[in-house]
This record gives C-alpha cells, sequence and structure tokens, in this order.
C-alpha cells in the first residue's frame, strides 16, 4: 500500500470547496495510508476559525468540519519526533518550518507529501526533495498545472 504524508492544504480540501477539492477527495477513496502530524490538527481549526470569522462559514459548519476530520482515517503523529530533520531541511531549503514538519515526516517515512500549495510544489518538484513531494491532481488523471 503506498503512504503520503497530508498536507493541510489537501486537509482543508476535503471540507471546504476550493480549487482541485474534488482531486483532494479522491485520495480518500484511494487504497493508500495517510500520515499527518498532529500540526495539521491544530492548523485545519485555526483555519475554519478564520474562515467562520470571515463569514465564510458558520459556526456549525465550522463545527461539523472539526467534526468530520476527526472520522478521516489519518494516522496522526507528532510533530515532536521531527523537530530536528525538520530544521535540518529549512536551512537547507529556506522554507517555512511549518512546511518543513511534513517533509521530515515524509523522509522518515519514506513517502512524498501530498500538496495542493502550488508555490511549495515549484520550489520542491526541481531540486534534490523532488521524490518527497507529490501533487494532488497529478495521480487523478489531471497535470500539474503550469
Amino acid at each position: 500500500m503506498r503512504r503520503f504524508v497530508v498536507g493541510t492544504s489537501v486537509a482543508m480540501k476535503w471540507f471546504v470547496p476550493e480549487e482541485y477539492s474534488e482531486e483532494a477527495g479522491r485520495w480518500l477513496e484511494r487504497d493508500v495510508e495517510l500520515f499527518t502530524p498532529d500540526l495539521t490538527v491544530v492548523e485545519v481549526g485555526a483555519l475554519l476559525f478564520k474562515k467562520m470569522q470571515l463569514g465564510e462559514i458558520s459556526d456549525r459548519e465550522a463545527r461539523d468540519i472539526l467534526a468530520a476530520f476527526e472520522m478521516v482515517p489519518l494516522k496522526v503523529v507528532p510533530s515532536s519526533e521531527y523537530l530536528e530533520l525538520a530544521f535540518e531541511v529549512a536551512e537547507d531549503l529556506s522554507l517555512d518550518f511549518y512546511d518543513c514538519i511534513y517533509f521530515a515526516v515524509g523522509i522518515r517515512l519514506g513517502c512524498p507529501v501530498l500538496t495542493a500549495d502550488r508555490e511549495l510544489y515549484d520550489v520542491l518538484a526541481e531540486g534534490p526533495y523532488s521524490k518527497n513531494i507529490a501533487w494532488v491532481a497529478q495521480d487523478g488523471g489531471a497535470e500539474v498545472p503550469g
């Protein structure tokens, strides 16, 4: 079974209609094992709260999404086990430390990070970490947008 680390950019698309939401949803139907650092739970909550404050979703919708998120078959791993490696990756690539937590998990587990963050994908797809990144729509029959 193939394994992937799921980034917040993909997890949010499971519940909030955005570009690539359909492609993100297909990953929940595949025979894959999905991992994510515990940081994702906090990031999803923070993004939902922000969307609620902006009036994009209601309080009830935000709470329903949080409940649904808890039901997704994700293997949540503790971020604290990946801090040192994440720091090395952040230094090496001059990337945001939060993003590097995901890549540290992927490196350690030997699997790519599944992302819908185009900017992040573009930075990593051409460098030494190219095997550690996967575009959300790539395996869904769509090409990486140009």
